[in-house]
């Protein structure tokens, strides 16, 4: 497992940018941008290092995890 280091912030109406600093013990420039739809984050492309990667055909997708108590919220 890799750690990661970075800061999430709003940039768009349902759209997170995630800034990465440090992977592991390595620093490194990371960027993507998620979209929201529901409980699902999903980036399409990642800016590593200041070169533009895709990331893969449907993307890199982060689904939150909910319990019967969470499920209300969205």
């Amino acid at each position: 497992m890799t750690k990661e280091t970075g800061v999430w912030q709003p940039v768009a109406n349902n759209k997170v940018q995630v800034l990465t600093t440090r992977s592991g013990e390595q620093m490194v420039v990371s960027e993507r941008i998620y979209q929201r739809n529901g409980l699902s984050l999903t980036a399409t492309e990642e800016t590593f290092n200041g070169n533009t990667y895709p990331l893969g055909p449907e993307g890199l997708t982060l689904k939150r995890q909910v319990d019967g108590a969470d499920s209300r919220q969205q």
